[in-house]
């Protein structure tokens, strides 16, 4: 977590991106959680952030989490196991909203939605553009 605190507070602050967006892949489940990376982020303006939030059944989250072989705090385990995390994270979810100073937050429930928002935001979806 201080890891990816220290990189957002060397790239997600006002002129030190060069108009580039910047882009915080982590599950920030709770108002808090989201509140400590605005602050990190000196409080954008709210035309200038949006959340992206994955609305995702906690059947479809195990089967994730099943597949990622070299994630660095989730070590493969049981079903049993995955949903007890899941279902942690999932008591504590607080959905984002738009009172907590987001321009918009975006639902994404689906890779259709998902592909939809890439194209809105003006990424291309071609493969070979993709790190």
């Amino acid at each position: 977590k201080k890891g990816c605190m220290n990189l957002i507070q060397k790239h997600a602050k006002p002129n030190n991106n060069d108009g580039k967006r910047v882009v915080v892949d982590r599950c920030n489940i709770s108002r808090n959680d989201r509140k400590v990376l605005m602050n990190l982020m000196l409080q954008p303006s709210p035309k200038d952030i949006a959340c992206v939030y994955f609305k995702v059944d906690a059947e479809e989250c195990c089967q994730r989490m099943a597949r990622r072989t070299n994630h660095p705090t989730i070590k493969p385990g049981t079903q049993r196991d995955m949903m007890r995390i899941v279902g942690s994270f999932r008591k504590r979810l607080e959905p984002p909203s738009t009172d907590e100073g987001f321009g918009a937050v975006h639902c994404v429930e689906s890779f259709k939605d998902a592909e939809a928002l890439l194209r809105r935001f003006g990424c291309s979806l071609k493969n070979d553009d993709w790190i």
